[in-house]
């Protein structure tokens, strides 16, 4: 994943979650400020990446001269890190309690989930992104950079959440 690859799945994510509520009534909020289901935190995470993928294939330079000649340059790996990434952070960024309402977890709390599913993610895409690996020299450096960069990506999470937990339109008041 490069940074276009991100910014432009938040825009598909949040464009689906709008969507949703918009036409099925769910989430039950245009800002995704509580958990959503699995399926569907999967399921628009997939969507997201796959949306990513495709309009960023004719301009994706960087995949596009990193490949062997005759080699799709197609963002593969993106699909199943926004899946992961975005499937497991909305699922369970909110604690449940004992009465089954959701609390915000604190800021550490969240962070080490965003880590979490960073890290997943990274592991998902991992074996997809043939780019990355002609890039770092193979796959132990590519694992090696995707670690490195866990941290970047956890943080862009936790923002998009702030992003997204808010109505659209909406200051969030």
């Amino acid at each position: 994943m490069f940074c276009l690859d991100f910014a432009a799945s938040f825009f598909a994510h949040r464009a689906l979650c709008y969507a949703s509520h918009t036409l099925f009534g769910y989430p039950l909020s245009d800002g995704i400020a509580g958990n959503l289901s699995l399926p569907f935190s999967l399921l628009t995470g997939g969507v997201a990446g796959t949306a990513a993928a495709v309009a960023l294939y004719p301009v994706d330079l960087v995949r596009m001269y990193s490949v062997k000649p005759g080699e799709s340059h197609f963002a593969r790996g993106t699909i199943p890190f926004m899946t992961v990434y975005l499937g497991v952070w909305f699922t369970f960024k909110n604690a449940r309690c004992s009465d089954g309402r959701e609390e915000r977890r604190t800021l550490g709390a969240r962070f080490c989930l965003a880590l979490g599913a960073t890290a997943a993610a990274s592991v998902a895409e991992l074996p997809l992104d043939i780019s990355k690996h002609n890039i770092s020299g193979g796959l132990r450096s590519a694992a090696l950079l995707g670690a490195l960069r866990v941290p970047l990506g956890a943080l862009l999470l936790l923002a998009y959440d702030e992003i997204a937990s808010r109505p659209a339109g909406g200051s969030g008041e």
